[in-house]
């Protein structure tokens, strides 16, 4: 399974490509402006705890709700997620709380379409970001 994800904040642009048919899984993220992406082997299922509060509808997608808890980097992010059911699973909106921040992350205008093989690989040019890529993009 292939995904491709496109982000668009003021001031910054990414792609997330999600490459579950890769031994491991690995997901890219492509930072546009600079050329540069970020590999990281997806090891959700190890770094993850979910509990399944129920069913519920977001946007038109029948979705299965869950609280969970990622062990990540800089410790452990807890919170709720909504997986469509119709998109494979995919997490169409994730509110985590760790420490006095909350993080909201929800996918809008959601297209499913085929497209090109090349959009799920790294674009030629791109360099592997070393150490923190948000200090390299300074």
């Amino acid at each position: 399974k292939k995904t491709r994800i496109e982000v668009q904040i003021p001031g910054r642009e990414s792609v997330q490509i999600a490459r579950k048919d890769k031994n491991p899984p690995v997901v890219w993220t492509l930072l546009p402006d600079h050329h540069l992406y970020i590999e990281s082997i997806d090891k959700k299922k190890d770094e993850a705890k979910k509990e399944f509060l129920g069913n519920e509808t977001l946007e038109g997608h029948p979705c299965k709700k869950y609280r969970v808890s990622l062990y990540g980097p800089t410790g452990i992010y807890s919170g709720l997620q909504w997986e469509a059911t119709d998109l494979d699973d995919t997490p169409i909106r994730q509110e985590y709380q760790r420490e006095n921040q909350t993080l909201v992350i929800e996918l809008k205008n959601i297209h499913v379409q085929p497209l090109e093989s090349t959009l799920f690989e790294i674009p030629a040019g791109y360099k592997k970001a070393e150490g923190s890529p948000f200090k390299q993009r300074r």
